[in-house]
């Protein structure tokens, strides 16, 4: 016990260094002006990656604005989140904890460079017990759509829903809470709501499997590009965190190639062993070895002996066991990829003008993906894979999935 408690205080006190400085003091909304300033920050729907607005909605300005206090989960070191609250005009008293993704995809993504209003939609989203990113990325697309001529007054319920006009984002949070309106179709998501509506809308509907993407352009980061495409359930970057590889200094976040295809396996691996141990993630850099340090932890609150690669291997047997029930559900390879936009927009300002991903440059590092996972070139997990992992019981299983494509 003893052990446990001085490896406990030392994790404790390097969460409360400059490990995580960034989020006790900002929270993820540190990430504003730093993606901003990267051509990273999806805009209008992925028009863009660089929000001229972003200065009015950074962390900074909120925190010197709008915030009463920051606080934190039960007993932990951190504290990242952070509560803002609106103190005068029409939506005084409104008080809501805001992140980095719901600050992008209902500021950003629609063009929306007021911090009351994006506070507002945040509370609100939060009252209905919506999903802010993907709210927010339904409102972009369905903004396009209006602006496009696709969409009309009569769709909308007489609301002009062009990018910007934030009253116009408060009304489609409500539209889609309530179920009415043009909110009936938004509530189903992009992909769904773009194959109803068709007339080449679908060109605009960003997502991955039927999820939004959150807020870390494809374009200009081509690590998180594969895993969006990739990912088990969609573009999502807290079981991916492939965006940290484009984050590193020796690499080039603006080139695909094969080698991603490991980094961003690493990355997910990881994800999946934190998730499993119900670890903040935040907590990440707060080890001197993690696999090493969790196994000890590990064994001495269970008594049962674990090594750096047991807990290693859980990364990998999580991420092969929710592929097999994608491939159960009717997974195919054509599923993981992107958007058109993503592949013929190239991004028209920033330090990453015209910058644009490749057909070519996804599918290398796709099948470099696959191969880092012992998978087939379709994608597909193989039989001995499975032994490998020790996962016998899906073995069959798999056998009969396979034999029926």
């Amino acid at each position: 016990m003893a052990q446990l408690e001085a490896m406990t205080l030392d994790i404790y006190r390097k969460a409360q260094t400059a490990a995580t400085e960034k989020y006790r003091v900002l929270g993820t909304l540190s990430n504003v002006l730093t993606l901003n300033r990267l051509a990273a920050m999806p805009t209008r729907n992925f028009q863009s990656s660089v929000f001229e607005g972003a200065e009015k909605i950074s962390g900074e300005y909120l925190l010197e604005h709008y915030q009463p206090k920051i606080v934190a989960c039960g007993a932990c070191p951190i504290a990242c989140e952070h509560i803002f609250q609106l103190g005068e005009g029409p939506y005084a008293g409104t008080k809501v904890r805001v992140e980095y993704e719901s600050l992008y995809a209902l500021g950003p993504l629609c063009g929306i460079d007021d911090a009351q209003i994006i506070i507002r939609a945040c509370d609100l989203c939060d009252s209905y017990g919506m999903d802010t990113l993907s709210t927010g990325g339904c409102i972009a697309w369905a903004m396009e759509c209006y602006e496009r001529g696709l969409l009309s007054k009569q769709d909308t319920g007489g609301v002009e829903l062009t990018f910007g006009n934030g009253q116009a984002v408060l009304a489609m949070i409500n539209q889609i809470g309530n179920n009415e309106g043009l909110g009936r179709l938004l509530s189903q998501g992009v992909r769904r709501a773009s194959a109803e509506v068709g007339h080449g809308s679908e060109y605009w509907a960003m997502h991955s499997k039927g999820l939004e993407i959150p807020g870390y352009d494809p374009r200009s980061m081509k690590t998180m590009a594969l895993g969006y495409a990739t990912g088990l359930r969609g573009a999502c970057h807290n079981r991916s965190a492939a965006y940290e590889v484009d984050m590193m200094p020796d690499i080039d976040r603006l080139k695909g190639d094969r080698e991603r295809g490991a980094m961003a396996v690493v990355k997910e691996n990881f994800a999946a062993v934190l998730d499993s141990l119900i670890i903040c993630k935040f907590l990440r850099r707060c080890f001197d070895a993690f696999y090493e340090d969790i196994a000890k932890m590990y064994t001495l609150v269970t008594g049962i002996e674990f090594s750096q690669s047991d807990i290693a291997l859980v990364g990998e047997r999580v991420n092969n066991l929710k592929k097999v029930f994608n491939i159960r559900e009717g997974w195919k390879p054509g599923d993981d990829w992107l958007p058109p936009r993503i592949f013929r927009d190239a991004l028209p300002d920033g330090v990453a003008k015209g910058v644009v991903l490749t057909e070519n440059e996804l599918r290398e590092m796709i099948e470099g993906y696959y191969e880092a996972r012992g998978w087939t070139r379709e994608g597909l997990v193989p039989e001995a894979k499975l032994r490998e992992l020790g996962i016998e019981a899906m073995a069959t299983k798999m056998k009969n999935m396979v034999a029926r494509k």
